[in-house]
Formats: structure tokens, sequence, C-alpha cells
């Protein structure tokens, strides 16, 4: 089970003020609303800070959320599966 899950979405404008949340971190779950492309443009810049301030080890996960809008889904499966292939 987790020991802490962390957002640190909403303070990723902050000056590396969450740096501390990557240590010791053992995996991460990469999140993106299949209905809003703008958070799946934003897993590169999340990835990159992952690799920067995170273990080198460290394993990510991509989770496509909120599959319960297929309607207004603007992040293919293909494309999601192409990106995550391409880690």
């Amino acid at each position: 089970m987790f020991d802490m899950v962390d957002d640190i979405s909403c303070v990723s404008n902050m000056a590396c003020g969450h740096c501390s949340y990557y240590r010791g971190a053992v995996g991460a779950l990469v999140v993106y609303d299949i209905a809003k492309h703008l958070t799946f443009e934003n897993v590169e810049r999340w990835l990159r800070e992952l690799r920067d301030h995170a273990d080198a080890n460290i394993v990510v996960m991509l989770i496509g959320n909120k599959n319960d809008l297929k309607h207004l889904r603007a992040v293919s499966t293909d494309q999601a599966r192409s990106f995550a292939g391409q880690l």
C-alpha cells in the first residue's frame, strides 16, 4: 500500500519547493484527464521533473483518468499508448 500520495501538480509552479516530494519516492502515478488535452500535454513536464528530482530507478505509471467521459475524449487511447511506448 502507499505510504504517502501527493498531488504535486498544484505546486509545480513553485521554485522547486516541491523537490522534497520526490526524495525517497519509489514510484509515481502520472495522471492526466482524457477529456482535457492540456493535462496530457503537461505529462512531458511532469516526467521531466521526475527525471530531474527523483531517483533514476523510479517506477512511473501513466494513467488516463475520467474514463466515464468517453464522449468528451480529447486524448485517444492510441495516442497515450504511443506516448507511453516511447518512455
